[in-house]
């Protein structure tokens, strides 16, 4: 499946009323790529953490093995892409689990 093609595939799931309260209720970033999965997209939950992590960080700066994997704005490498789509899905759609892993950091 192409990056454009997924990408439309996450937008589509993000606009489903019924997935987005299914997002939301995750608790366990397993729970997050199960549902994903259910859906044929693949992805760990140590992808998906990482993800997480790395929007998160009090340090915004980009190694330079991260800025050469940038294109036009969006991670090109599939498993990077993939895993910070989800990732900002996730956070954007407010998960219990992501809501839970950036208060734990901010105490």
């Amino acid at each position: 499946m192409t990056q454009e093609i997924m990408k439309e595939k996450i937008e589509a799931l993000n606009n489903n009323e019924e997935f987005v309260a299914k997002v939301k209720a995750c608790e366990t970033a397993q729970a997050i790529c199960d549902l994903y999965a259910a859906e044929g997209i693949e992805i760990t939950p140590d992808e998906l953490d990482a993800a997480i992590d790395a929007m998160n960080a009090d340090d915004k700066e980009f190694s330079e093995d991260d800025l050469d994997s940038v294109a036009g704005g969006i991670f090109i490498s599939g498993g990077a892409f993939l895993a910070w789509s989800i990732a900002y899905s996730c956070v954007t759609l407010q998960s219990a689990y992501t809501l839970g892993k950036m208060n734990r950091k901010r105490k």
